[in-house]
């Protein structure tokens, strides 16, 4: 199951490290804040490992559309479930600058006819 939600950065968790018997795991939590109907409404969104130390650069008071699973699993008897977030959009994120050109007229080439304009 995929789903978005759009909403403010209310917490953001400390980053968590550990190893498992698969090796070293790394774990990032953000609480957000969004409209639900008539009242609002709070979620823990979670992220794993290959982009959690991203994930917890995230501060409070940002805005965003995040993109998210939910997955549930059973321990002794109880179920236990994470929102795990897998991509998001913050407003107002500045995109990354796009590479420098050569001015015009110029290919990036040495002149070839000694003059150096």
């Amino acid at each position: 199951m995929k789903n978005e939600v759009t909403g403010r950065i209310t917490q953001v968790l400390p980053l968590e490290r550990g190893t498992s018997q698969r090796g070293e795991w790394l774990s990032a939590k953000v609480v957000i804040e969004y409209e639900n109907g008539r009242y609002n409404s709070t979620l823990c969104l979670e992220c794993r490992n290959n982009r959690a130390e991203e994930f917890s650069k995230l501060r409070a008071g940002q805005k965003g559309t995040f993109y998210y699973d939910v997955t549930s699993r059973e321990y002794n008897g109880k179920w236990y479930h994470n929102v795990n977030c897998f991509d998001w959009k913050i407003e107002g994120a500045a995109a990354p600058a796009p590479a420098t050109a050569p001015a015009p007229g110029n290919n990036g080439a040495a002149s070839t006819d000694g003059d150096p304009f």
